[in-house]
């Protein structure tokens, strides 16, 4: 919310942004037109009275700011946003960020029997207010066919803004030895695969690295994790229960020579973009993939990467393969910056 949404409406229009949310590790350098305000110090359970409670904060919060616009980027704040727009005429833009029904009915992060519960309620209520809704934000192309009940609404795929490509996007690429895997860690983003896969190139050439590096938001999955690899060689721990500041994550991109995108199939990410696949492109990492026939065409267009084949993967043949891969150095940052979508916000605020 802040290293896009705030500072981009910041230099864009004459506003005072205010972010509501919960704060990561690390405090950002706001402006004096951006103001912060964290709605909890704690981290809190995904199923706990505290996050039951969290809207009801926003809201109280919301009320004594008194907004012109609020825009929110989850599916929990619509009620609350509904009755600011009631009590405050604000008008509402909801940020899609997530098919969260999708997510929550085919993801791991609630019990088996809340699963179909959880996501029935959050589409009914996309629904029931989407009339009081005057803007959708979709953080992918696919969710225009997929939700087409969400309108009016433009796409604004999750890419780097100009400052941060121009900081850290990469400038050389000398070696091959240095793998990445960055964001969510579950199962449902393939970290089980990208470690098998690093074990046999490791096997291969012990120069070969790993740095995992991402939020985990099941505990129970991340300590089992962990206890696989306490056995594993040359993987680098940067995994966390809690948010990463996203500056963290950017410098182990600067520093990696090829990052991990394998998805297994999931009717959730079908048809997703990862963020990561923009940072990676934006930053010149050169990608390792296996996801999307929409992500693949990506890759291909922009020659940034290699296509894993299904398994099984032969360790020998993609060692060679990466070793033998040149990236084009030709692709220009313009049309991989969020500020170019972004526009279409600013032309809706003016």
């Amino acid at each position: 919310m802040f290293e896009k949404y705030a500072q981009s409406l910041a230099a864009s229009l004459p506003a005072s942004i205010h972010i509501i949310g919960f704060p990561t590790s690390g405090t950002p350098e706001v402006s004096t037109r951006i103001q912060l305000h964290p709605v909890t110090s704690q981290p809190f359970q995904r199923l706990s009275l505290t996050r039951l409670l969290i809207p009801i904060k926003i809201l109280i919060r919301c009320l004594r700011l008194k907004p012109n616009v609020l825009i929110i980027t989850t599916h929990e704040l619509l009620v609350a946003a509904v009755l600011v727009k009631l009590l405050l005429r604000a008008q509402i833009i909801y940020d899609v960020q997530e098919n969260y029904f999708r997510n929550i009915r085919y993801g791991t992060a609630f019990p088996v029997v809340l699963r179909m519960i959880i996501a029935g309620w959050v589409r009914t209520k996309e629904r029931i207010l989407k009339p009081f809704i005057w803007l959708f934000v979709l953080a992918e192309k696919s969710y225009a066919h997929e939700m087409p009940f969400l309108n009016p609404a433009v796409i604004v795929q999750n890419k780097l803004t100009s400052g941060i490509i121009e900081q850290f996007r990469k400038t050389t690429h000398q070696d091959y030895h240095r793998l990445l895997f960055s964001g969510t860690i579950a199962g449902t983003t393939g970290i089980e695969e990208v470690v098998t896969i690093f074990k046999g190139l490791h096997a291969l050439d012990s120069a070969f690295t790993l740095t995992i590096i991402g939020h985990c938001p099941q505990q129970s999955f991340l300590l089992n994790l962990r206890n696989r690899l306490a056995k594993c060689s040359g993987i680098i721990d940067r995994m966390s229960e809690h948010p990463i500041p996203h500056t963290q994550i950017l410098r182990e991109i600067q520093k990696a020579d090829v990052g991990f995108i394998l998805y297994p199939g999931n009717p959730a990410t079908q048809g997703s973009l990862p963020t990561k696949l923009w940072e990676y492109l934006a930053l010149s990492l050169p990608v390792m993939i296996r996801h999307s026939p929409a992500a693949h065409r990506e890759v291909l267009y922009y020659e940034a990467g290699i296509l894993v084949p299904e398994d099984p993967v032969d360790p020998a043949f993609l060692l060679q393969v990466i070793k033998d891969f040149q990236p084009n150095s030709t692709v220009t940052a313009e049309e991989l910056c969020w500020e170019t979508e972004f526009q279409q916000i600013i032309e809706h605020l003016k």
